[in-house]
């Protein structure tokens, strides 16, 4: 009867025991003489090595892409160990995740299993190769056996990534014992060289996603200072950047048109060289305030000096740029003429002070008879306070009863509307009662879209009561005259 084989899993190499009780290694079953076996080694040694160089050149001129490299690392080790299958398996938190699979473990792509009951795992906290030459009677493998899909050999080699454990390389053999030494340093010579390209790849990854940030966040600077620049130039009112010296430093265009010099003319000066000597004091305090926080930001207007010796009034708006520190950097002026605004306001105080001291009473009204302005002889006159009169109804300057005022209101603005103007008389009545006659000229005033009533007017009671007296006595005269021709 025939006698049945045992198998020791815990050989290094597969062995098979013979009636004879002779142990003879199943991979030098064919027995070769010394000098063939030494030259068969040595072919098979440098076929090996010649298959590990090319692996590497493979690895090392592949993309940076960890899991591209992951990919072929599987493949190459599954080819170098003549293996059914390799696995690349990598530490998340407590678990190892198969992250590259290959032959009978293709399926299996994701796979967790937990550190603390696999045998990958075991191989990450020891940090030491793991060879296992049959699963079924291994009791490092037990927490795992489900998953080896019918591999009785497996070897693990750990990654290292700066020094720490990442993960495994693992490799599977659907044969007992089918794994020795040397393959267990071609997979060092493997995850070494994939570790090497994947720390590449990762720091290249990393340079890309630093190139990528800088890159985005370079790109809105750059927008940013192009807008500032395209703002500054073309500003339609002046723009410079003054030095802590006062020394302009950059202008616009607009500026120079303001002050009437060439840009090089204005890089040449200070900005306090163009200030009056009226405001260089005042202008100087400012900008000392600016430079010791006081302020951050100040607006003045001042005088300027035109090139052709004119005074240019300015508004200008200062404020001043410091670094990450805290140092002051330069100036920043918006400057803005106002020469024209200036002489406006000017002729309106002339205007004002001559309405304000003219012997005739001026009104403004609007055009629903709502009293604006009123200047001191038109107060005075009706016997009034200073400013009692805005916002009141013309109306009640007048002493006729309702009626007959709306329909005289009416009749004056027809005809300013129609020829421009109104002239007459008005019988008018102070604040406190009595009763005088106005002459008045009434015109129409369009200001900003709106309608205004103009009316100027002088109290004529005295002048009439004069003219009146002298028609009595002029009429006595006549009557007279007459009586004495008839006698």
């Amino acid at each position: 009867m025939r006698r049945q084989q045992t198998i020791h899993p815990g050989a290094n190499s597969s062995t098979v025991r013979r009636k004879t009780k002779t142990l003879i290694p199943e991979r030098n079953r064919f027995h070769l003489p010394a000098p063939d076996r030494a030259k068969s080694s040595m072919r098979a040694e440098s076929q090996r090595l010649s298959a590990i160089i090319a692996t590497q050149q493979k690895i090392a001129a592949a993309a940076p892409d960890p899991a591209g490299i992951m990919k072929l690392v599987v493949d190459r080790a599954q080819t170098l160990t003549r293996a059914e299958g390799a696995v690349i398996e990598l530490v998340e938190g407590d678990e190892m995740v198969y992250r590259a699979v290959s032959g009978i473990a293709s399926a299996q792509l994701g796979l967790r299993l937990g550190i603390a009951t696999s045998f990958s795992g075991l191989c990450v906290r020891t940090e030491e190769i793991l060879r296992c030459d049959d699963a079924g009677v291994d009791p490092r493998v037990a927490g795992e056996l489900g998953h080896l899909v019918g591999a009785r050999s497996v070897i693990v080699v750990p990654l290292r990534h700066q020094y720490n454990s990442m993960g495994v390389l693992k490799v599977l053999s659907l044969r007992l014992n089918a794994f020795n030494e040397s393959d267990i340093q071609t997979l060092q010579f493997v995850a070494h060289f994939m570790a090497v390209a994947v720390n590449q790849a990762v720091a290249f990854g990393a340079k890309q996603a630093l190139l990528a940030e800088h890159t985005r966040t370079i790109l809105p600077l750059r927008e940013s200072e192009e807008r500032f620049r395209s703002a500054f130039n073309y500003a339609a009112i002046g723009m410079a950047l003054v030095g802590i010296d006062g020394k302009w430093m950059k202008v616009n265009q607009t500026l120079c048109d303001i002050v009437g010099y060439s840009q090089e003319e204005l890089l040449a000066r200070s900005f306090h060289d163009c200030v009056h000597p009226d405001d260089l004091k005042n202008s100087h305090e400012h900008f000392q305030q600016l430079l010791a926080g006081d302020v951050r930001t100040y607006q003045r207007e001042l005088r300027h000096r035109h090139k052709s010796g004119a005074i240019v009034w300015i508004l200008l708006n200062a404020s001043l740029l410091r670094d990450g520190q805290g140092k002051p950097i330069h100036f920043i002026a918006q400057i803005q003429d106002i020469t024209e605004r200036r002489r406006a306001e000017e002729a309106l105080i002339m205007q004002a002070q001559v309405l304000q001291n003219m012997s005739e009473g001026v009104c403004l009204t609007d055009e629903n008879g709502l009293m604006v302005y009123t200047n001191a002889a038109e107060e005075a006159m009706f016997g009034y306070e200073p400013a009692e009169l805005i916002g009141k109804h013309v109306a009640i300057l007048n002493q006729y009863p309702p009626d007959e005022n709306s329909r005289i209101v009416q009749e004056v603005i027809d005809q300013v509307q129609t020829t421009g103007a109104w002239t007459g008389e008005f019988t008018n009545r102070k604040k406190y009662g009595s009763d005088f006659t106005t002459s008045a000229r009434i015109s129409l005033l369009e200001i900003s879209g709106r309608k205004y009533f103009v009316c100027v007017q002088e109290d004529i009671t005295e002048k009439n009561g004069r003219t009146n007296k002298l028609r009595i006595l002029s009429e006595k005269r006549m009557s007279s005259s007459r009586r004495f021709t008839i006698e």
